[in-house]
């Protein structure tokens, strides 16, 4: 695999010195506690109700939907709440204070670390995306394991962490996952957790702007995707395309970039492709800061209508110029082809969590052409 390294403000870009290429041409039931609010639903006898209602936590004071039939218990501040459905799912909710010192990718590595791999409870993660629920942005993972998949939702409030994990059977799970679903749109975090920071001025900081209303669609390249209307687009020659904000804006030195990487050897199957452009990607990143340190590492699945690649991803922290940089990266490569997608996410590490639902919404919009 021929790769040149790159470094473009806050990312570390794979590149190639070669023509671009082009994909489309390879290619029992308790009721309501204490200071819940029924949902349309009057209550049966005894107290005990079937109908969904909102629960707020009588110490944290967040609210979630439960869904109808659904048992509740309050565990403790440590443990938390957990919901059971005679359905057959299982969820929990946990806080805790906001770890200041540790990120959302962290606290999920830590997660895996624990639960994740040979000899433990989860077996295999299918994906990883950044999320927003409440208003807090999140990220959320998905694994499965001795007979049970599992959801996993990180959140971060001002002053509370939360962490929502859904465990129901591989078979089922897509079916009951909506109720969980909906469980999360109810959710509202404690008050404390969505006053907005204030500025220097005293002025409330607003989050960055949600809503991808432009579109890039290059057939040669074989991808298209949303961003947003505030944001630019550049070619970076022929084989990389990056978003990033205006000049002189924070966002500036927020860079999301895509490309195609054409390999040596298309026989040697999709597994080497996508360990030889991480190895790769790992070496030009520790050439520039030999200190850097990588978490989150693990396979990543791209699904889309048409098209489902599998890949690999990590998490990197270095420091490039005296600054600190935070970088999600993710390979992807196709089947039977000699071409490897790549997706790269990177920003000084104050801002990687402010603008990390931005990013999201560009790789969930991140569209391959099925070749």
């Amino acid at each position: 695999m021929r790769l040149i390294g790159k470094i473009l403000r806050a990312g570390i870009l794979l590149t190639v010195a070669a023509s671009p290429v082009s994909v489309c041409a390879n290619a029992g039931t308790s009721g309501p506690g204490e200071g819940s609010l029924k949902l349309g639903q009057p209550s049966g006898r005894n107290g005990k109700t079937d109908a969904a209602y909102l629960y707020k936590h009588p110490r944290r004071g967040y609210l979630i939907g439960v869904p109808a039939g659904v048992s509740l218990q309050d565990r403790g501040s440590k443990r938390g709440i957990i919901l059971k459905s005679r359905k057959g799912y299982q969820i929990t909710v946990q806080t805790n204070p906001t770890t200041s010192n540790m990120d959302l990718l962290d606290m999920l590595f830590r997660l895996e670390t624990k639960y994740l791999g040979e000899g433990k409870p989860w077996s295999r993660k299918f994906r990883q995306n950044v999320a927003s629920i409440g208003g807090l942005n999140a990220v959320e993972a998905t694994y499965e394991g001795a007979g049970t998949r599992v959801l996993v939702i990180i959140a971060r409030g001002r002053t509370l962490d939360y962490v929502f994990i859904f465990l129901a059977s591989p078979l089922n799970f897509k079916k009951l996952v909506t109720e969980f679903d909906w469980l999360v749109t109810n959710f509202r975090p404690a008050p404390d957790d969505t006053v907005k920071p204030q500025g220097p001025a005293g002025k409330s900081i607003d989050q960055p702007a949600q809503q991808a209303s432009n579109v890039f669609d290059d057939k040669e390249l074989g991808f298209r995707f949303h961003y947003p209307h505030d944001w630019i687009v550049e070619r970076q020659g022929k084989h990389v395309v990056t978003v990033s904000g205006k000049s002189g804006s924070p966002e500036y030195y927020v860079t999301v970039s895509m490309q195609n990487i054409k390999t040596s050897d298309r026989t040697a199957g999709m597994g080497k492709a996508v360990s030889d452009a991480l190895r790769s990607l790992r070496a030009q990143i520790r050439s520039a800061d030999n200190k850097a340190q990588f978490s989150n590492e693990g396979p990543y699945i791209y699904s889309r209508p048409g098209v489902s690649l599998h890949g690999g991803q990590f998490v990197v922290s270095y420091e490039q110029g005296n600054v600190a940089y935070k970088q999600w990266s993710i390979v992807l490569a196709r089947p039977n082809e000699d071409i490897v997608h790549y997706w790269s996410y990177a920003a000084p590490s104050d801002l990687f969590l402010k603008y990390g639902d931005v990013a999201g919404s560009i790789l969930k919009s991140w569209m391959i052409d099925p070749g």
